[in-house]
């Protein structure tokens, strides 16, 4: 409650060393930004383990630059955007649709996308995914986004305990 931002991010990345402090200075020199990175994919081959600060090189080595300009994995924003469009759209369910309402949702708030990438960057580690086994699922969320992607804010029924 204290803090003035808010850092999204994923429970199975590993951050380079310098991933907080360079998400500081962004925030630092430009307070009207949306900050994100570029994901790198870990393979298969490489488990889940306890690993130090000095692995991080060696693991980022073995990793692949995701195909994409910026994920769910970090998103850091001031803490009263959150407030005031209500927080992701809870209507999404399932995988990755969530992430991108919230980028759209932060540039018509007006606040400028920034990449900390490639000055920092995450490790995402492999685990078995299901974003393909509910095709349905992944159609609904498509047409969410398409009926409601003009909207800002969102959840307007009982948001954050709040009456609406």
């Amino acid at each position: 409650n204290d803090g003035d931002w808010v850092f999204c991010t994923d429970v199975d990345m590993i951050f380079s060393p310098n991933f907080v402090a360079s998400i500081i200075e962004k925030i630092q020199n430009h307070p009207n930004a949306f900050v994100i990175s570029r994901c790198h994919d870990l393979p298969e081959s490489v488990s889940f383990s306890n690993w130090q600060v000095s692995d991080y090189q060696d693991l980022y080595q073995k990793s692949e630059l995701r195909n994409t300009q910026g994920t769910g994995a970090c998103q850091v924003a001031r803490k009263q955007f959150f407030y005031d469009v209500h927080g992701y759209d809870e209507g999404f369910e399932f995988w990755g649709a969530e992430d991108d309402d919230l980028r759209k949702r932060a540039r018509r708030y007006g606040l400028k996308e920034i990449s900390i990438s490639p000055q920092a960057s995450m490790l995402h580690q492999w685990h078995p995914t299901t974003k393909n086994d509910r095709p349905w699922r992944k159609r609904f969320n498509a047409w969410r986004y398409y009926l409601t992607n003009w909207k800002i804010v969102k959840n307007k029924k009982n948001w954050g305990g709040q009456p609406a």
